[in-house]
């Protein structure tokens, strides 16, 4: 007998031919883990997203070369991304999402006193 189902069943041995062929059609598909794939340079803090991660809720200084010109920018650092940092600029309600290929120097303000930036 040939497994071209639809085709009669006349025979217990065509009953168990019949449901082999729908179970094994009818297998669910695998479903892929819930877990999300957490890149190395955030995790390994011998990367920098990683070690600027221990400082997020710091005031920081962050300069940046764009075009021929460095330009700084100081805020509360928010949040790092694999390329990307993303910081509440200080005195002003704006938040800036500045490229990491950017990124030139970072000064980290431990005491968070905004009045001592001009020092660094």
């Amino acid at each position: 007998m040939q497994n071209n189902f639809p085709s009669p069943i006349v025979s217990e041995k065509d009953l168990t031919v019949y449901e082999n062929y729908l179970n094994k059609d009818s297998k669910p598909a695998v479903k892929p883990l819930n877990r999300t794939f957490v890149p190395e340079t955030l995790t390994n803090p011998i990367f920098l997203p990683a070690y600027l991660k221990n400082h997020i809720g710091k005031l920081v200084k962050i300069e940046s070369l764009v075009g021929d010109c460095l330009q700084a920018r100081i805020g509360t650092l928010l949040e790092v991304g694999a390329d990307f940092a993303v910081i509440k600029l200080n005195g002003s309600c704006q938040t800036l999402i500045i490229e990491g290929k950017g990124i030139k120097f970072i000064t980290v303000i431990h005491d968070n006193d905004f009045k001592k930036v001009n020092y660094y």
